[in-house]
């Protein structure tokens, strides 16, 4: 069923993409589901996102980040909502593995970014443990992680998602994105190795959400691991790590 409202958005219910089959440790696709959704400039968002405007320009800081980058091999982007940094990531790297835990923005993620072949999404949240989470919020915001207080409770709850440490996924990225709703410490932890080894130029936001999760600001992590503030775009932070190895 599609239509068009007053504002001049296209509004639809389509019918659920088929995701395309990933190879290695990164095909934690779950069975897409048909939602109503809009179209924008070109691009599916989920009908009731109310902050459009406002993604796709935090999508052009991105651009700020190649400066300090000087292998454009393996980006990540993490937290990629309906695909506006992944697009752009794209441009320039060779493979960009996109990971987002709400279905109903990866369901537009994946339509979005079929077409390029140098995009891989995953449905999954990352964190510091492999468990099973569930995304709460309203549906017109950004959403954020909630842990189960019993197994049991995971096993009904029909909109659960794994979550799993980036370490988990053996990836070796030279850029990496972090957009998770005040759980970029957290997504630090599970990622420690990756980020130690390969030393990517990281950029993420900080708006002080961590305190919701009894967590602390993720840039003194980054910190102690060595990397170095470059940039301070409010509320978006740019590290890298010296070129010495």
């Amino acid at each position: 069923m599609s239509g068009r409202g007053a504002d001049g958005v296209s509004n639809e219910t389509p019918e659920a993409p088929s995701a395309r089959p990933e190879e290695g440790p990164v095909r934690e696709h779950r069975k897409l589901r048909a939602f109503s959704r809009h179209l924008f400039g070109g691009l599916y968002f989920p009908a009731n996102d109310s902050g459009i405007p406002r993604w796709i320009r935090g999508a052009e800081t991105v651009d700020r980040c190649y400066a300090y980058v000087d292998k454009f091999g393996v980006a990540l982007d993490i937290g990629a909502h309906v695909g506006l940094y992944a697009l752009r990531l794209a441009r320039r790297f060779e493979a960009v593995y996109a990971f987002e835990p709400d279905i109903h923005n990866f369901d537009c993620l994946v339509t979005n970014v079929v077409r390029l072949g140098n995009i891989h999404c995953c449905q999954a949240a990352l964190g510091a443990s492999s468990v099973e989470v569930r995304m709460v919020g309203k549906p017109s915001v950004s959403k954020r992680v909630e842990h189960f207080t019993t197994e049991q409770e995971a096993k009904v709850c029909l909109t659960a998602v794994q979550m799993r440490p980036l370490d988990w996924f053996g990836l070796e990225p030279d850029f990496v994105k972090i957009d998770v709703e005040g759980y970029e410490r957290l997504v630090l932890v599970g990622g420690e190795k990756t980020f130690r080894k390969h030393r990517p130029v990281v950029i993420l936001e900080d708006k002080g959400h961590w305190a919701r999760y009894g967590s602390s600001s993720p840039l003194s992590l980054l910190e102690n691991w060595g990397a170095r503030q470059m940039e301070h775009l409010d509320p978006d932070v740019i590290y890298r790590w010296p070129n010495e190895r």
